[in-house]
């Protein structure tokens, strides 16, 4: 019965403990090995910094961590916990949670974040009983821009930059969900909306999807911020700059005390999912 390193183990066993461990889980999150090694990389998942549980030669339960610089402190995410049916209840999970808080002491990481479904009582207990807190709610979206919203609004200057150039706007709020950061989308698309007078009013960083024949079929919203001292009505503002003549548009763990959450759901959005944020510092 061993605690041991992602990097230690073959792929294929890491695979499939964590895919066995996602198979009953509220949302579809199996992966194949291309997928598998693409999500380390895009996400920054550090394979000699995540861990398996081990019993008995049979891997029974998986955990990925993440590292990124923010403000000169280094923060760290959760990129995913699961243990295999047969293997609940018997302490894994608290296993490898043990192991990785203690790395994170170690690495001098200064806050950690994980995103876990609403309704998963079990692992908002396990994570609460390890000092995590609820930062906020998280809302996964997905809507139609009307025609009206599209036809009526205001003047906008909209400046297109590169994502890894958001850091560097002074009104740029780097407080996001990590998947969401443009550390993990970036050949995403990220703009900047001014007014008439040329003040900045707000930003948004996404991604547009087209089909086989390259029409833009819908958008993927990761990040869309009002500026303070706007309301969140300047939103149907943005939104067509966004989802061009495709009208529907998706977003990812949009904070429900947002702004844009607000509009999204005043607006008669849909709401697919929603989870917690949780995190705690060191």
């Amino acid at each position: 019965m061993n605690v041991l390193k992602v990097e230690d183990c073959s792929l294929v066993d890491v695979v499939q403990v964590w895919n066995e461990g996602f198979h009953d889980y509220f949302v579809p999150v199996k992966l194949d090995k291309k997928a598998f090694l693409n999500r380390l990389v895009k996400e920054d998942l550090a394979a000699e910094d995540s861990f398996v549980f081990e019993r008995n030669g049979q891997l029974q339960g998986v955990l990925l961590n993440g590292f990124r610089k923010r403000k000169g402190e280094l923060i760290a995410w959760n990129g995913g916990t699961a243990v295999v049916e047969a293997a609940r209840g018997t302490g894994v999970a608290k296993l490898l949670m043990e192991a990785t808080l203690e790395l994170y002491q170690k690495k001098g990481v200064r806050t950690a974040t994980l995103e876990v479904i609403k309704n998963n009582e079990r692992a908002i207990a396990l994570y609460k009983k390890f000092g995590y807190i609820e930062r906020d709610e998280l809302i996964l979206f997905d809507g139609i821009v009307s025609d009206e919203e599209a036809d009526d609004r205001a003047s906008l200057h909209v400046v297109s930059i590169r994502p890894e150039l958001l850091p560097h706007l002074t009104f740029y709020n780097p407080d996001v969900p990590w998947q969401c950061c443009w550390e993990s989308n970036k050949t995403a698309e990220a703009v900047v909306y001014y007014d008439a007078q040329h003040e900045p009013v707000g930003y948004a960083l996404f991604n547009r999807v087209f089909d086989d024949n390259g029409t833009q079929i819908s958008s993927i919203i990761f990040q869309l911020h009002v500026l303070e001292g706007h309301k969140e009505q300047i939103v149907p503002d943005f939104l067509p700059t966004i989802v061009g003549e495709a009208g529907h548009y998706s977003t990812l763990n949009t904070p429900a005390s947002s702004a844009f959450a607000h509009y999204l759901s005043a607006a008669g959005a849909t709401e697919k999912i929603r989870q917690l944020w949780m995190a705690r510092t060191f």
